[in-house]
C-alpha cells in the first residue's frame, strides 16, 4: 500500500528516535529482518557521502517516491581488498532499501546515477547495474580478481547468472 508512505514516514520520525546509533557496527547495525527487501550499498569518498545522501533523500521526497525504509549511512576505514569499494580509501557507504513486494528496479537505478556521480562504487554482492566495463573501470584489480576465481572454482560453482557476466 504505497499511498501509507507519507504517513509511515511521519510516523517513523515522531518515535523520538534521532536516528543516530553509536557503537561498534557488531552491536548496532544486527536486527531482526522479517520483512522481505531489496538492498544497494554504494560507496563513495567521505567527502562526498553527506552530499550524496542529501542529493537522494532530496529527489525521493521532491518525486514523493514510496520509500520507507530508512537509509544507511556509515564510514568505513580503507583496506586493500582488490574487489572492494574501499580500496581506494576511507568511504562513506550509503545503503539504500525498498520492500520486496513494491517496484524497485527503477527507483534503484535513479538513486544509482546519484550515487556514481558522487564517485560511489556499490557493493558487488548487492544491487546494482554496472556491466562488466564498468566493473573494470571501478577496480583496476578486476581481471586478477577474475584469475584467482577461476583457479580455485574453475566450474563455476559459485557463480549465479548476475555473477558470471561480470566475474566469470
Amino acid at each position: 500500500m504505497p499511498f501509507l508512505t507519507p504517513w509511515l514516514q511521519r510516523g517513523m520520525m515522531k518515535t523520538g528516535f534521532d536516528g543516530r546509533r553509536r557503537g561498534p557496527a557488531h552491536s548496532i547495525f544486527p536486527s531482526d529482518r522479517t520483512l522481505r527487501f531489496e538492498e544497494m550499498e554504494y560507496e563513495m569518498p567521505q567527502a562526498a557521502g553527506l552530499d550524496a545522501l542529501v542529493e537522494v533523500v532530496d529527489w525521493i521526497r521532491k518525486k514523493r517516491l514510496p520509500v520507507t525504509f530508512p537509509f544507511e549511512y556509515r564510514t568505513v576505514a580503507a583496506d586493500d581488498i582488490w574487489m572492494s569499494p574501499m580500496n581506494a580509501g576511507p568511504v562513506a557507504a550509503i545503503l539504500m532499501h525498498q520492500y520486496a513486494m513494491m517496484p524497485w528496479q527503477k527507483l534503484f537505478v535513479d538513486a544509482e546515477a546519484i550515487f556514481r556521480a558522487h564517485g560511489g562504487r556499490p557493493h558487488r554482492a548487492k544491487r546494482h547495474t554496472l556491466a562488466r566495463g564498468d566493473v573494470d573501470s571501478l577496480y583496476p584489480m578486476a581481471e586478477r580478481y577474475r584469475a584467482v576465481r577461476r583457479a580455485a572454482d574453475p566450474h563455476g560453482k559459485f557463480l549465479n547468472p548476475h555473477l558470471e557476466t561480470r566475474f566469470a
